[in-house]
């Protein structure tokens, strides 16, 4: 039975495989000009706003920073969230730097033993945010010309965490008080680390990017997207073009960004979706989070805060009509989108070089250089 169970898989993957390779043949020029845009969304966005929090993450672990940033927060870390104090901090570094940080912070932490599986897999629930960087900087202005839907974003966002962060804790035991020493351990040795492995991880994450912006070019000549743009522009008033880039933005955030601009009635299903983050970012979750975490409670969670965020925002609109008009039109067709590329290359061969001599320090350890 295994074995009859284990060839139908087999079958249906080679299946896919070969169909898939086809259309990619077929549909060669739009994926091409795809993947060129998403190499050039790394080259201008990804790398220049997400490394510096990539090797902060390995830092702020290895180091034990995590810990004296944990202790003001002992009482609502304790009490509110049900963990131990000292993993305070991974939830407020997770909310400030963007979707994949948390989950590196969570894995660094099993890695070196410093947090049980079951308590890294709960916390992955809602140390998951987009940040205010890239709900201001690009979601923000691109959209709305106004950084203060970026702000009403991230507090929205941040707050149904918190919420799920309560939830998750409820039936947990109050940990106690726990009296460690509040050490800093840095030297050179582990900021190369960092460097390092904090290259490694986003020249990661641009590979995800890019296969998932083949991966919808296809899907886009298929006609999948018009399909169901045009089966829910029958049920809601939004355009086509808008649905589209909403049903695609469900696969890869970063569509978000093709919405037409100065609608504010899109906020809400804005949010929802920059508090799931889209198939994209959960994919790049996973290649950190593989060892730990509960895919079905993770995105029942998920979910669970994508639906709240629509409340709160309709609440908060509802509540305070004029919020926006408080605050100042920042940078006109700002974002991350200008600017040159040179250093996010600069920053993919220096990576390759502090690879090249990790490995060669490996095979031959004696060798002087």
């Amino acid at each position: 039975m295994k074995n009859a169970k284990r060839r139908i898989e087999i079958i249906i993957v080679t299946v896919f495989t070969l169909f898939y390779g086809t259309l990619l043949i077929i549909f060669a020029r739009d994926v091409k000009g795809a993947i060129a845009d998403s190499i050039r969304l790394c080259l201008y966005t990804v790398i220049p706003s997400l490394y510096a929090f990539m090797v902060t993450a390995s830092l702020v672990v290895s180091t034990g920073i995590y810990k004296v940033l944990s202790r003001p927060f002992s009482v609502i870390s304790r009490k509110i969230f049900h963990i131990p104090t000292e993993f305070f901090s991974i939830f407020l570094l997770s909310s400030i730097a963007g979707y994949p940080v948390g989950a590196k912070l969570l894995s660094r932490l099993l890695k070196d033993n410093k947090i049980d599986s079951e308590t890294a897999a709960s916390m992955q629930c809602y140390c998951y945010s987009g940040g205010p960087a890239f709900f201001c900087g690009a979601v923000s202005l691109t959209l709305f010309d106004n950084i203060a839907f970026g702000l009403l974003i991230f507090a929205v966002v941040f707050s149904s965490n918190i919420i799920s962060a309560i939830i998750i804790g409820l039936k947990k035991p109050i940990p106690p008080v726990t009296e460690d020493c509040l050490k800093v351990n840095f030297n050179t040795e582990k900021l190369l680390s960092a460097v390092k492995d904090g290259g490694i991880s986003i020249l990661s994450m641009c590979g995800i990017i890019i296969f998932f912006a083949s991966f919808i070019a296809v899907l886009q000549k298929l006609g999948f997207f018009t399909i169901f743009a045009l089966l829910l522009k029958r049920i809601t008033d939004i355009t086509v073009s808008d649905a589209e880039s909403l049903l695609k933005s469900t696969l890869e955030i970063n569509n978000i960004l093709s919405l037409s601009s100065g609608k504010p009635g899109l906020l809400p299903i804005v949010t929802s979706l920059l508090s799931f983050g889209g198939l994209c970012v959960v994919v790049q979750i996973l290649q950190f989070s593989i060892e730990y975490i509960k895919l079905s409670k993770f995105l029942i969670y998920r979910l669970f805060t994508s639906v709240v965020c629509i409340f709160l925002t309709k609440f908060i609109l509802i509540l305070f009509p004029a919020l926006t008009a408080t605050f100042a039109v920042a940078a006109r067709n700002g974002g991350f989108t200008r600017g040159t590329p040179l250093p996010s290359i600069f920053l993919i061969c220096m990576t390759v070089i502090l690879l090249t001599f990790d490995l060669h320090m490996k095979k031959f350890p004696h060798k002087k250089v």
